[in-house]
């Protein structure tokens, strides 16, 4: 085991992970329910009524998913402005400015 406890991040990652998760909170809300809306076209009462269920439970998860992944951002956003904050304050205490 080492006993190398150095934390190594990158601000930039971190600002790129909250924006990525953005989108795809955006992708998933912004999609489509396909599924109920062909439920009507596929010819057999229990496979539509199968169909429309699957729809409406995917609805919900992925209202779920969207709430989860904008926290995840929000997350992120906080750690690189967090981290960010501490290595300027690191930065002004080794050159003398604290």
């Amino acid at each position: 085991m080492s006993d190398d406890h150095d934390l190594k991040l990158s601000l930039h990652d971190l600002r790129n992970l909250s924006r990525m998760l953005g989108i795809v909170a955006d992708d998933f809300e912004d999609a489509e329910d396909l599924a109920s809306d062909r439920s009507e076209h596929v010819g057999h009462g229990g496979l539509a009524e199968a169909l429309e269920e699957f729809a409406t439970n995917w609805s919900n998860r992925r209202e779920d998913m969207v709430e989860e992944i904008r926290m995840a951002a929000q997350l992120a956003e906080a750690a690189e402005e967090c981290f960010g904050g501490l290595d300027t304050a690191l930065r002004d205490a080794v050159a003398g400015e604290c």
